[in-house]
């Protein structure tokens, strides 16, 4: 006989011996009362297996309920992910649109997009940037102002802002935005003072533009550039 065939017939003996032990020691009936059921005249063991019923059926509830809730859960977030992939599969197919200068199709992606998770960042700003190619400059403003309304300073959406507005004609809410994206990090924003200087010449505001362009020549680090800088604060 081999061990393990011997360990569980002793195992299944001290079971059955502790089960007829326990049976036969609390053989003593007792009554028992219980709300809206008459008196019970039950041996001792037999409460107690009750008792042990019981419990067991009580732990067995809970344990139930709790992976119910985790089976519930682990679903939800597989829905989501699934969701959330579908609309990262259609925001890559827009964007490739985007990058063939499929602009009308790229629009209706990002639109696909949008309907899906209103809060796509990237989205708003693509779409906006695929409008203004589409020279539909009110249209693209709007996407763009969304988008910064979802993430204030994001000088992505906040350039774009400017270029709209800039080919537009609006040069009031242009140097608006190019004044935001400075005031947001006054020390490496250069393309933004260039685009405000060159605003200000435009303005006949000759101070302010030999200011912008003296922050500029700060900024640029290559020898050409600083030669450049020069020459264009001696013009």
């Amino acid at each position: 006989m081999r061990t393990k065939t011997l360990v569980s017939l002793l195992l299944v003996f001290a079971f059955v011996w502790f089960v007829v032990a326990t049976i036969k020691n609390n053989q003593d009936q007792i009554e028992v009362r219980l709300a809206f059921i008459g008196p019970l005249t039950l041996e001792l063991w037999a409460i107690m297996l009750a008792a042990f019923g019981a419990g067991a059926a009580l732990i067995l509830f809970f344990d139930i309920a709790g992976g119910a809730r985790r089976f519930a859960r682990d679903w939800k977030a597989k829905q989501l992910l699934r969701a959330h992939e579908k609309t990262e599969d259609l925001f890559l197919a827009a964007l490739d649109d985007m990058i063939n200068e499929r602009y009308e199709q790229a629009v209706e992606g990002y639109n696909q997009v949008l309907d899906r998770d209103p809060e796509h960042l990237n989205a708003q700003i693509k779409r906006g940037d695929s409008l203004r190619m589409l020279q539909r400059y009110r249209e693209a403003a709007e996407s763009l102002e969304r988008a910064i309304e979802l993430a204030s300073d994001n000088l992505v959406a906040l350039y774009s802002l400017s270029d709209v507005y800039l080919e537009l004609g609006d040069d009031a809410r242009a140097e608006s935005v190019l004044e935001r994206i400075i005031s947001i990090d006054p020390k490496t924003t250069i393309s933004a003072h260039r685009k405000l200087r060159d605003l200000k010449m435009k303005q006949g505001d000759w101070t302010k533009a030999d200011e912008l362009q003296t922050e500029i020549e700060k900024m640029v680090t290559l020898t050409e550039e600083k030669k450049l800088a020069r020459a264009t604060a001696l013009g």
